[in-house]
């Protein structure tokens, strides 16, 4: 089994962040495997400093006839048996062989995007639901979440970003757009008077996530600390851990749960297949800060409540969405895959020793 992935985006999101966890677990493995990344992509850089090599191109769309060919040279040069594919651009790239097409996906793509692919890997059942609500057959298409894998990190300084020793420490993670919610972190901070939060991440909303805070009165609470690599060195530090969004995905929830962290999550189709609320962590309402205040003080004022919470949900995340169990499922999914296409590359073997040599000079 032989694994080609090719990742066609530069950005620094989720997606990016979980296709390094599996090229650096795929290595660990020793799983023969090639990566193909953008150029100048933050992961390349990340992987390429851990030891693990990686090809680069542009990946420019369709049109890019010199990222496909480079493509097929990796995949002919691995004797490549599945190529995963993560983004669209990826899959406009990946040429058609032997090798097994898949595409990882993560959100909700357009019908057709997907087209030209020959298995689906979706990460969470609401886009599976998704998929197939598109006409996708279910035979071709896999449901397997993220993990997260084992951490040996120590618990960040609390002193490094001025925070008291003694305050209950909130933590938010993630990309900073009003989608992610971190607007609705800092208005129900306003409601739980004794705590501190450190919002870690960036983008285009936190010009105006700070505005608000400042607005409010509350900038002396808040630490911004921007985008960092140190997540759980965070959350180990942390005594609550906030999933705000707006929309679906699950953010840093399963981070927060593999360090023992109590959840506190808007409610969604998504949170929910994570969190069982009252067991594992506790769901609110989204978009409702005083909802989320609410809960943020009940695990404050309850230190059994939020242990217990914490417990169960850390026995959660290691029984579904540790690395091991993931892995496995992927490895399964590769060999299955190499076997039900074995037809296929028997039959362009056969057409490639059929046809005719070159003429002699």
């Amino acid at each position: 089994m032989r694994i080609v992935q090719a990742l066609g985006s530069s950005g620094r999101g989720g997606a990016e962040r979980f296709f390094i966890r599996l090229a650096k677990a795929f290595h660990a493995r020793n799983i023969p495997q090639a990566l193909l990344m953008r150029r100048k992509a933050w992961a390349a850089e990340y992987l390429e400093n851990a030891g693990i090599p990686v090809q680069t191109a542009w990946f420019a769309g369709r049109f890019d006839i010199i990222t496909r060919a480079k493509y097929r040279r990796t995949l002919g040069a691995l004797h490549a048996t599945v190529a995963i594919n993560w983004m669209p651009h990826a899959v406009a790239a990946c040429p058609q062989g032997p090798w097994v097409k898949v595409a990882r996906i993560g959100k909700c793509y357009p019908p057709g995007t997907f087209a030209s692919c020959d298995h689906l890997i979706a990460n969470s059942p609401r886009i599976a639901a998704y998929i197939e609500e598109q006409g996708w057959p279910q035979s071709r298409l896999s449901l397997i979440p993220n993990f997260v894998p084992d951490n040996i990190a120590t618990p960040a300084r609390r002193a490094a970003f001025n925070t008291p020793e003694d305050a209950p420490l909130i933590v938010w993670l993630g990309r900073m757009t009003r989608d992610k919610g971190p607007d609705i972190a800092v208005r129900a901070l306003a409601s739980v008077p004794q705590a501190y939060l450190w919002i870690a991440g960036g983008g285009p909303y936190e010009d105006a996530v700070k505005e608000l805070a400042a607005q409010m009165g509350l900038s002396a609470r808040i630490r911004f600390l921007g985008w960092r690599d140190d997540v759980h060195a965070l959350l180990k530090a942390a005594d609550l851990f906030v999933r705000t969004s707006r929309s679906e995905g699950i953010g840093y929830v399963l981070e927060a749960l593999s360090n023992g962290v109590p959840v506190i999550s808007a409610r969604s189709v998504d949170a929910a297949r994570v969190i069982a609320n009252g067991e594992t962590g506790l769901l609110v309402e989204k978009d409702e800060p005083a909802a989320l205040a609410q809960a943020l003080n009940t695990l404050i004022a309850s230190r059994d409540l939020a242990g217990r919470l914490a417990l169960a949900g850390k026995a959660h995340f290691q029984a579904n969405f540790c690395e091991e169990t993931v892995i496995r499922m992927y490895l399964d999914l590769c060999r299955r895959l190499k076997e039900e296409y074995a037809w296929r590359t028997d039959a362009l073997l056969k057409t490639s020793s059929r046809a005719p040599n070159p003429a002699p000079a």
